[in-house]
């Protein structure tokens, strides 16, 4: 019997799981029970013996959940337009009622969500003069610098845990205040936002596109982030791309589940704004091979983006994929990442009083205000910055052929099948352009069509490739004031 861990919706369930005899769905899923609009794992929890009428969970209703309030209870968290749907929090007697009503299409689980960090160890770097970040030379940027590519006029929206104003990112930082959540208390969304974008004011700390503009949208909150959240920002995205020029996404940031991506919200909004010309980048993770299969990392349209160790050094010859860094074959036969980047020993800016720099080790610490971390949540926006840099050489170029120029002109690690950035290739490209993604299955988990109009259930999930929640929905894992920022996750 497969075992489902009940911490998986959220810490406030706790106090109100009791070991009584569950709400006993029939085996068999059917339209009069109302099951067959459920997603695999939620109704999986509805038969579990320790799942009581009462016990409340935190959902995504595909269709017009508020056409039920006659009929149902439940708490609206938030509008998720790009997906049409809406994240509700609702107990599990209220939730069959929901289903039955015929006024929702489908439900599925309200993911947690957790940064892409490594508990790999972290060893101080040397600070050489004048540019003292080794990422930039490593994956070609000077060379795009040289040209007068530095992503002007470009937006990048990082969805993260915010972005605190700092002097290396200056008047190019525009905060969103998402849900009315501004600045960075944490400091993982400004790290990432200075290894797209920052340059100090000295010039030492550079980060790969130092002139493209930032959107920062803050998904950061004490009772952990869910996949609505993150889904929220890509609802903002989409609304305002087109004025404001906002040509890439970056996402440090995955689901606790592992899932197909044909049956992953997050990934359908992943797949909208990349028809919408939005380039999306997302970390692939960081729990080594074979673990690939997490919403958004697995989205075969999305660049997805592992970690390289360069041990230091600008030869090539001593560079491997970071034994941490998640990659291998998604449940649906696609092999991710697409490329690599240096993901260890990352220097970027950390804003003092923020929740990171006080767990910062001392070794890490390479100037004031300047730390040197670990993971793909680091790699992952150098290559959303070259992306960055190539739409300002060619904004005429779609996501599909960005994706491929990046891919094509990577070049190879030594021993290995991966393929690093080199945006030195890129920029200097002259050939005939090709286009990624061709043949690919796209996902609309839950619409029938790109509007969202309607649900078609069979053409949507499939029992035969549900979601395990056996090991990865865990509250403990998410980004949870509790102790999910935790110091082993970062320096080792």
């Amino acid at each position: 019997m497969r075992r489902i861990s009940l911490r998986r919706w959220g810490w406030w369930s706790v106090p109100l799981l009791v070991l009584v005899v569950g709400l006993g769905l029939p085996a068999t899923a059917g339209a009069a029970s109302g099951s067959d609009k459920l997603d695999p794992s939620v109704r999986a929890l509805l038969r579990s013996p320790l799942t009581t009428p009462w016990t409340r969970l935190r959902v995504i209703s595909i269709g017009d959940a508020e056409a039920a309030r006659d009929v149902a209870t439940f708490k609206h968290n938030r509008d998720l337009k790009l997906v049409n749907a809406d994240s509700l929090t609702i107990s599990a007697g209220e939730l069959l009622k929901l289903v039955r009503s015929g006024s929702v299409d489908f439900v599925t689980a309200d993911a947690p969500v957790e940064a892409t960090l490594s508990g790999s160890s972290v060893t101080s770097v040397t600070a050489t003069s004048p540019l003292a970040t080794l990422y930039p030379k490593v994956i070609g940027a000077p060379e795009a610098w040289s040209r007068g590519l530095r992503g002007n006029g470009v937006g990048i929206a990082v969805v993260d845990s915010g972005i605190a104003s700092t002097p290396d990112l200056g008047s190019r930082l525009v905060d969103v205040a998402l849900g009315g959540r501004s600045g960075d208390t944490v400091g993982h969304g400004t790290f990432v936002a200075g290894v797209a974008a920052g340059e100090s004011v000295d010039g030492r700390y550079v980060g790969i596109a130092p002139a493209a503009k930032v959107f920062a949208l803050n998904v950061s909150r004490q009772a952990g982030v869910y996949s609505s959240d993150v889904l929220a920002a890509l609802d903002w995205v989409y609304a305002n791309h087109s004025a404001n020029n906002i040509r890439v996404v970056n996402l440090s940031l995955n689901e606790a589940v592992t899932s197909s991506y044909l049956r992953s919200v997050l990934d359908t909004a992943v797949e909208r704004l990349w028809r919408a010309g939005v380039v999306v980048v997302v970390s692939s993770g960081n729990s080594g091979l074979n673990s690939i299969s997490h919403a958004p990392a697995n989205d075969p349209f999305a660049i997805s983006v592992g970690a390289l160790d360069v041990n230091a050094t600008l030869d090539t010859g001593d560079d491997a994929v970071a034994g941490w860094s998640s990659r291998g074959r998604t449940v649906d036969g696609i092999d991710k990442p697409e490329v690599v980047a240096p993901g260890r020993q990352i220097v970027s800016t950390l804003p003092t009083g923020t929740s990171l720099s006080a767990l910062a080790p001392l070794a890490n610490l390479v100037a004031p205000g300047y730390v040197a971390m670990n993971g793909t949540s680091f790699a992952a926006p150098q290559v959303a910055a070259a992306a960055a840099i190539v739409l300002q050489q060619h904004p005429e170029y779609t996501p599909d052929q960005v994706k491929w120029l990046l891919s094509d002109k990577a070049r190879s690690v030594s021993g290995s099948g991966a393929r690093v950035l080199d945006l030195a290739a890129a920029v200097s490209f002259t050939g005939t352009l090709g286009a990624a993604n061709r043949g690919l299955t796209p996902t609309s988990y839950g619409l029938v069509d790109s509007t969202g109009a309607s649900f078609d259930a069979a053409a949507t999930w499939d029992a035969a490739a549900t979601w395990d929640a056996a090991a990865t929905w865990d509250a403990a894992a998410t980004w949870d004031a509790a102790g999910t920022w935790d110091a082993f996750e970062y320096w080792g």
